[in-house]
């Protein structure tokens, strides 16, 4: 008889996190699927910036956050990005995390 041991996968899922959030912003395709999710990417956004710190803001800012923006110009809802309340470059990246983060 053969006795088989798994490792134990690592938990991946605090640095995967924003990334998978991104993806689902990523493939949001219209205006009316991004308003119906977007109160739930800014409250997912929120929970992992206000738990993981630095790092997770980092790649908030130049990938998440971007897209998001980004996402929300093209649907010709930038209103939605004023609300969020953190000004952005001409890239679509939020200098700051504090109007997602409240």
């Amino acid at each position: 008889m053969c006795i088989y041991y798994s490792t134990p996968k690592p938990n991946f899922q605090e640095k995967l996190s924003l990334q998978s959030i991104n993806k689902k912003i990523h493939s949001v395709a219209t205006p009316t699927e991004m308003n119906s999710k977007l109160a739930g990417f800014k409250s997912e956004i929120k929970t992992e910036l206000l738990a993981n710190g630095d790092d997770q803001e980092r790649y908030y800012k130049n990938h998440t956050g971007r897209e998001l923006y980004r996402k929300l110009d093209n649907f010709g809802m930038s209103s939605e990005i004023t609300t969020i309340g953190d000004n952005y470059d001409g890239g679509f990246r939020p200098k700051t995390v504090n109007g997602i983060k409240t």
